[in-house]
């Protein structure tokens, strides 16, 4: 079984696939296309061309994800989904063979991780386009969610993610509730984006030539850049005092850049980031994506973090594939912590077959084993499940052989006119009404990780 995973990050696109003990990167791609003629290549000619040639480059895309017209209109190009397709189409044909290594389309399976921004039009679009193109999509994993579940936070209930991107940086708020970590609020931070940092930097490093030398490299397209690429690559994450040397029409020039106004000019620009994270951390701890792990420098020491590279998230899905090769594809935004035995399944209902009798209930995005009996209690509003029988249950579910029985307390359904006691056949996409709710029967796909949970809502 060839298995991969492509997470969707526009500062670097991963691609990662599974060689069967161990993740490793195949490709890395920024979110940049350049188009001009009948030239549309994404990724390296898009990003070495973003301030040459800006009129011919792209680099909202991804954060635009969606089909509204682009003005002015050009061949082949009629709006941002087009883009999207095209840089997907570029990496299938550059590493998709790892996906074919098992010589049969049945044998290959796809993860992807959108970013937390992503709404449901935007995970329905992008599934389209991955159908369009043939990539065999098992699930779409929260991206935020699969870092928090990759790295060992011990016994931390909260964690506040930071995922830097090309145009934003957005703080995903995940809480640990029931041995798993779930999303909660997503911020984007649309001045914090890393292209508003370079420009900001740039401009920066532009000031000190100016004032030392009587010369703005900005001017000139090939100097800036140079320039801008120099500080993504390098001089972001320097701690240090360092010194840029540009050869010119006058010689080669050179500045030296003491680490404390640098760092102090990054602070400034960032300081919506900073305060943002100052007001949601509370007594959580920071989780930083590896591209955006230069950032910590920025943070109080005393601050605890964690990082999450995309080898780690790759790692830890793969462990877990067999319970997220679940039938889908669905959008999953809760996973086990990496310290917890917990499975993950998805709330979409398999087709109905004999021979897969289902195994859980879902509520609330969890999977409640069936076999040791559940017990309900509340009303419409604050419904609850127990797996042990609470003072005043209200109904209980037990498994018996091939169906599973509702019984509801005898007062309580003499006053609503219901039957004593229900009975479904207990097989997957079976489901049960309680209190105006519809609960459906799932299989977890490995019943040995049985105490643990899932979820999402189908992306359309």
């Amino acid at each position: 079984m060839a298995r991969a995973l492509l997470n969707l990050n526009d500062l670097k696109l991963s691609w990662q696939s599974d060689s069967g003990v161990e993740a490793h990167t195949e490709t890395d791609a920024v979110g940049v296309a350049y188009h001009r003629g009948e030239t549309l290549e994404c990724g390296a000619r898009g990003w070495s061309s973003l301030w040459l040639e800006p009129q011919h480059c792209y680099s909202q895309y991804w954060q635009q994800f969606n089909q509204h017209a682009l003005q002015p209109q050009r061949p082949g190009v009629r709006h941002h989904g087009d883009l999207v397709f095209h840089q997907l189409q570029q990496l299938q044909q550059q590493h998709g063979s790892t996906l074919a290594d098992s010589g049969s389309a049945a044998d290959t399976e796809l993860i992807i991780c959108p970013p937390s921004h992503f709404r449901e039009s935007e995970l329905a679009l992008l599934l389209a386009v991955a159908q369009s193109l043939q990539l065999p999509v098992v699930n779409f994993v929260d991206s935020a969610v699969a870092a928090a579940a990759a790295v060992d936070t011990g016994a931390r209930e909260r964690l506040l993610y930071i995922d830097m991107q090309l145009h934003q940086t957005q703080l995903v708020e995940l809480v640990a509730l029931d041995g798993l970590w779930r999303r909660g609020a997503v911020t984007p931070l649309g001045d914090c984006g890393l292209l508003a940092l370079l420009n900001t930097a740039a401009h920066f490093l532009a000031d000190r030539f100016i004032d030392q030398h009587r010369f703005d490299p900005l001017k000139l397209a090939a100097n800036a850049q140079y320039l801008y690429a120099l500080i993504a690559t390098s001089l972001l994450h320097h701690s240090a005092d360092f010194t840029v040397e540009l050869d010119t029409s006058e010689g080669r020039l050179s500045c030296t850049i003491d680490a404390a106004s640098w760092q102090q000019m990054l602070a400034r620009r960032l300081h919506s980031l900073l305060h943002s994270v100052q007001q949601q951390l509370g007594q959580g701890a920071i989780c930083l994506h590896h591209n955006s792990e230069w950032l910590q420098g920025l943070f109080s020491s005393s601050t605890p973090q964690h990082r999450a590279s995309d080898r780690q998230i790759a790692e830890h899905l793969f462990q877990h594939w067999p319970a997220l090769a679940t039938s889908g594809p669905v959008f999953i935004d809760a996973l086990g912590r990496l310290s917890s035995k917990a499975a993950v399944a998805a709330a979409h209902p398999a087709p109905h077959r004999a021979d897969q009798p289902a195994t859980h209930i879902v509520f609330d995005n969890i999977a409640y084993a069936l076999a040791e009996g559940l017990w309900f209690s509340g009303g419409e509003q604050d419904l609850h499940i127990h797996q042990q029988a609470p003072n005043e249950p209200l109904a209980s579910l037990t498994l018996e052989g091939a169906s599973v029985h509702l019984s509801w307390q005898p007062g309580y359904a003499l006053s609503q006119g219901l039957a004593a006691e229900q009975a479904v056949a207990a097989s997957v996409g079976a489901t049960i009404n309680i209190q105006r709710r519809q609960l459906t029967l799932i299989a977890l796909a490995d019943p040995s990780l049985a105490a643990a949970v899932c979820v999402a809502a189908d992306n359309g």
